[in-house]
């Protein structure tokens, strides 16, 4: 039948991504991992979990990330469900920085850019918000915009891909928004701070593989900026007869998280009059838009891809409209499960979340740390944060300069890296 053909896919891309090619354990997960990574190396001159094979590296940069996101969202200091008042501050913050710099027009993909690339600066490095307190615009908004170049570049021939030690532009610019001013030679405390104790008091140095501010801007920028810009599209500026919901639903949330507790609330889970919850329409944008399309690994010298948007995109994950941008259909995803959830029931959302990734949900690919539970599920909530961030701060003043840039109803955003570059407000 076509649902057990649909859940023989989605085993098939489990299995890659979990290093089982013919369901048996892979013998080296590191070197899988890596190999398909290594031109991300030569062009943006990482060494972290991605791209390394030591598995010791991989480990300290690991835990050095989670230590990140469970900082500032204060996990460990009384607040069991994290709190985001400080995230909050900065994406508002982030937001009317960039629209003080405006015209009468803006490029939609710019304004996501410069507000996801300043939030994340500021919660991985200590010194970044002060660092961009002054003349910090145009370094932010020239990173952003090179990364997505580089990125592209990086698909290229070989021969074609730029060199990362030939940006000196972009090193330069990094520098100036993760350090204080102090002369190049002296070691910053805090400025980046690793986990091992023999580097404590480390400097940024883009040049240097390890100390290279990109090993964490990339993982955390680089695919989130694509799925908040899709998310605002799709609740802000396609036309949908369920937009002012959804737009309500994304203030509601914003609105909430003054409040340190607002998590240990349930604000996350907390429905509108049709049952939509925030957590609905991050899932949906998540499911439609992936952060990484395809994931791929090396086998014994083979390259192997687990297309999740294909799996993401099919039948299993409710029958009908499987294109469209429809927050609504997960109240009829696995229902029995997400009614214990809603019932407060303990375990219930490890449960539900296996349920959904058995159906092909699996938008962080099983092994991102910010997809874990011990950072309570810090990069949903970060889409969810920044999408209603600007869609309260677009509100209905902002719209499209030109509506047909958009595919009609029924038809799923582009999902190229470019697309939408041009797309004005």
């Amino acid at each position: 039948s076509q649902q057990q053909q649909l859940r023989h896919k989605v085993e098939e891309c489990k299995n890659i991504i979990q290093f089982k090619p013919n369901r048996q354990k892979y013998h080296d997960f590191n070197s899988a991992r890596a190999e398909p990574n290594q031109r991300l190396v030569k062009v943006f001159g990482i060494d972290n979990s991605f791209t390394s094979t030591d598995r010791g590296r991989r480990s300290e940069f690991i835990r050095g990330t989670i230590s990140k996101m469970k900082a500032v969202t204060e996990l460990e200091r009384g607040c069991p469900g994290g709190n985001w008042q400080n995230m909050r501050r900065l994406a508002i913050s982030s937001f009317e920085e960039y629209l003080k710099q405006a015209g009468e027009t803006m490029h939609v993909a710019e304004l996501v850019q410069f507000v996801t690339l300043k939030v994340s600066l500021c919660y991985l490095f200590d010194d970044a918000e002060h660092a961009t307190a002054d003349g910090g615009f145009e370094n932010v908004k020239y990173i952003g915009k090179k990364i997505n170049e580089l990125w592209i570049s990086s698909k290229k021939d070989e021969h074609q891909r730029p060199i990362w030690r030939d940006e000196t532009r972009l090193h330069e610019a990094l520098v100036a928004v993760t350090t204080v001013s102090a002369p190049p030679d002296i070691h910053i405390p805090g400025a980046f701070q690793s986990v091992s104790a023999q580097e404590k008091d480390i400097i940024v140095d883009p040049l240097t593989p390890r100390l290279n501010p990109m090993n964490v801007l990339l993982p955390a920028y680089e695919t989130m900026w694509r799925v908040v810009m899709r998310c605002v599209l799709e609740v802000q500026y396609r036309n949908n007869e369920r937009s002012a919901e959804w737009k309500s639903v994304l203030k509601t949330y914003l609105d909430a998280l003054e409040d340190v507790h607002a998590m240990d609330k349930g604000v996350f889970w907390n429905t509108s009059e049709n049952g939509v919850s925030m957590i609905d329409i991050v899932k949906e944008t998540l499911r439609l838009y992936p952060p990484s399309r395809r994931i791929y690994r090396v086998f014994d010298g083979i390259s192997m891809s687990a297309d999740i948007e294909t799996c993401q995109r099919s039948a299993l994950l409710r029958l009908d409209f499987p294109l469209v941008f429809q927050p609504e259909r997960w109240q009829a995803i696995c229902p029995e499960l997400r009614a214990r959830v809603f019932a407060g029931e303990k375990g219930a959302k490890g449960l539900l979340k296996a349920g959904e990734e058995a159906l092909g949900f699996m938008p962080f690919a099983f092994v991102c740390a910010a997809d874990r539970r011990e950072t309570r599920g810090f990069g949903m909530k970060l889409i969810a944060l920044l999408a209603a961030v600007l869609s309260d701060g677009l509100g209905e003043e902002w719209v499209l300069r030109d509506k047909r840039e958009l595919p009609d109803i029924g038809v799923p955003l582009n999902t190229d890296r470019e697309a939408y570059e041009e797309l004005q407000l």
